[in-house]
């Protein structure tokens, strides 16, 4: 059959071969072995193209594996091939086998690594930062484990490599399962508390250098990353299309990792990070308001840019507003409440939110 094709069309004929051997009925067919043969021959075929499109199939050609071998057996073609496409395609492979051969793909990607030129940012390398994830949040594999860990306890170094997995962790952080979130929690927490500390480190100096300022740019925009994934995990952002409103169950033990998270988000004064971060602690208010109004308090800094928002501003203030109207004994009953309502209300007014500002006027009102 091979004999028949001009080098011009042997990618479009493993192209269709390829489509037909992933299908049952044509790998158990007659010719199924024949395609099958022609297949793995293309598989290490001199065109890079020829070996992207039998990639394809090369799932299906181990079909008769279980998913350890199957995953050995990607991965003998994966590590020798030196097309990013190809890999990409068998890449691909391993997104719908790892969860039963978590070992061998975990020392796979490990080969893999150390010797492909690692970029988070392309198509491969955001698919081998979900694969790492995975294997690190839910089967906590040893090479994934460290490689996660090592980004995370260095993030300004790693930001782009971080910055993926904060996506890529988005769907493990869900209130609605805890396959893995309680890692995920831990390794964000762990990228967030670095970013702090290179702010810390370089925020108060009087003169910044082109890299500092790099740094101090990286770590704003990480922990709003990171701040952000908890915002959309958690279901703030589905709060004004009518969202189920938190559930004391699920959100709670969701919380109880959100709230440390979030407050080292906010310690760099990133206007963007404190709004992800508050959006989140007011979703989460009803299931413990006076927790949720002091951590708000101490998300907002006076004097800041972000009370100057008209947008922030009416959500912060909608929320006072609320407290006053059905939970005033809360304000009323402890001084800790009392003073993160008022540090809430003299920053907005500070900032000449009118509503901040009408609420000021009746504030002893609130109090008596």
């Amino acid at each position: 059959m091979s004999a028949m094709w001009t080098s011009g069309m042997r990618d479009t004929g493993v192209q269709g071969l390829a489509a037909l051997f992933i299908r049952a009925d044509w790998r158990e067919s007659p010719a199924g072995n024949e395609i099958g043969s022609i297949l793995s021959t293309a598989l290490h075929d001199s065109s890079p193209l020829v070996r992207m499109q039998a990639a394809y199939a090369a799932k299906a050609l181990n079909h008769n594996n279980d998913l350890a071998a199957t995953a050995t057996a990607l991965g003998d073609l994966l590590v020798s091939e030196g097309d990013s496409a190809t890999r990409l395609v068998l890449l691909q492979h391993f997104t719908q086998i790892t969860y039963g051969a978590s070992s061998e793909t975990d020392a796979i990607l490990r080969q893999l690594l150390e010797r492909i030129a690692f970029s988070p940012a392309t198509d491969e390398g955001r698919l081998i930062t979900g694969l790492l994830t995975y294997l690190a949040l839910v089967h906590r594999a040893p090479f994934a484990s460290e490689t996660i860990a090592r980004w995370c306890s260095n993030a300004i170094a790693n930001a782009d490599a971080v910055e993926i997995f904060a996506q890529c962790a988005r769907d493990y952080l869900s209130p609605a399962g805890d396959e893995g979130r309680s890692e995920a929690f831990r390794l964000l927490a762990l990228a967030a508390q670095s970013c702090q500390d290179t702010w810390t480190r370089h925020s108060s100096a009087t003169e910044t250098s082109p890299q500092v300022q790099t740094e101090l740019q990286r770590a704003a925009e990480l922990t709003h990353d990171i701040a952000q994934q908890v915002y959309f995990a958690s279901g703030a952002y589905n709060s004004d299309q009518q969202a189920p409103a938190p559930k004391p169950g699920p959100h709670a033990a969701f919380a109880e990792l959100a709230y440390p998270l979030l407050a080292t988000c906010t310690v760099i004064p990133n206007p963007q990070s404190i709004h992800a971060a508050v959006e989140t602690l007011i979703f989460l208010a009803s299931l413990d308001e006076p927790r949720a109004l002091q951590a708000i308090a101490k998300a907002i800094p006076t004097h800041s840019v972000y009370a100057s928002d008209t947008i922030t501003g009416n959500d912060v203030m909608s929320y006072l507003d609320r407290l006053v109207s059905e939970n005033r004994q809360l304000i009323l009953d402890n001084s800790d409440n009392a003073r993160a309502f008022a540090h809430l209300l003299a920053c907005f007014a500070a900032a000449g939110n009118h509503r901040a500002l009408t609420l000021a006027y009746t504030f002893a009102e609130v109090f008596r």
